[in-house]
């Protein structure tokens, strides 16, 4: 979504959208057979609107929670160098439409000193590590994520992350 590929149809709603859709379709294809067989809570760090959380959310037949951390109160417009560019009451109302009945949206600073619940999916969409560095929620990840939870995140292919580090480092004795 953010490799630019729909960027340039920001001038016509109407294929911004079904771009939209089609990209979030194929991530979810890309990733939905490793979804944890049930699942009661789902927490995405930067998951903006949360598009790929409504696909994920109506996978299940008894829908998790949705826990997105993201702005809550920015102007509702995309912006190329901000941390957050979220509102809440606009991904809430658009979770809604898509049929996902439990979300919440907490605020990064709130997130990090709160005590989400365990969570079996802790999933970021070209947000953390992808752009945002990996200390930044590593302890949060670590903290929520159940014992036999699934960490989904995808980096970039010339970043310093490494999968395998990031497993390990979610995963060592005592976290």
């Amino acid at each position: 979504i953010q490799r630019g590929g729909i960027f340039q149809l920001r001038g016509d709603p109407e294929k911004w959208w079904t771009a939209y859709n089609a990209d979030l379709a194929a991530t979810f294809e890309s990733f939905a057979d490793y979804l944890p067989p049930a699942c009661e809570r789902v927490l995405d760090i930067g998951g903006g609107m949360g598009g790929i959380d409504a696909l994920i959310a109506t996978h299940y037949a008894q829908q998790p929670e949705v826990v997105i951390v993201d702005g809550i109160a920015d102007e509702a417009v995309v912006s190329f160098h901000a941390r957050t560019f979220n509102s809440a009451v606009h991904g809430e109302r658009f979770l809604a439409l898509q049929g996902v009945e439990r979300v919440a949206y907490i605020a990064p600073a709130v997130a990090l000193g709160s005590r989400i619940g365990p969570c079996d999916l802790v999933l970021s969409i070209q947000a953390w590590p992808f752009h945002i560095p990996v200390d930044e929620y590593l302890n949060l990840a670590r903290r929520v994520l159940k014992p036999d939870g699934l960490l989904l995140v995808d980096v970039r292919k010339n970043d310093d992350v490494s999968p395998r580090a990031l497993a390990q480092a979610v995963h060592e004795v005592g976290g």
